[in-house]
């Protein structure tokens, strides 16, 4: 169970509500938005951790591994 303050468990309800969306999309809606919150730190994480690292350098490796990521996955692979 997560506890929030009642202001903010209201605000959710009443938004889903204006939504159309029914009761039991609450969990959905906390579950993207944990996950929203968790991929934004990892990024800021990266972003300090590579704070130092030249901007050339991360292209480029961020280009090596599209390029070895495509190579996989669009490989022809033989019968």
């Amino acid at each position: 169970m997560i506890s929030v303050p009642e202001s903010v468990d209201v605000a959710v309800r009443t938004h889903l509500a204006q939504e159309g969306l029914r009761k039991g999309d609450l969990s959905r809606f906390a579950a993207e938005a944990m996950a929203g919150e968790l991929a934004r730190r990892n990024v800021e994480a990266m972003r300090e951790q590579n704070r130092e690292v030249a901007a050339e350098v991360l292209n480029d490796a961020v280009g090596q591994a599209v390029r070895a990521v495509r190579a996989e996955t669009f490989r022809v692979r033989s019968p």
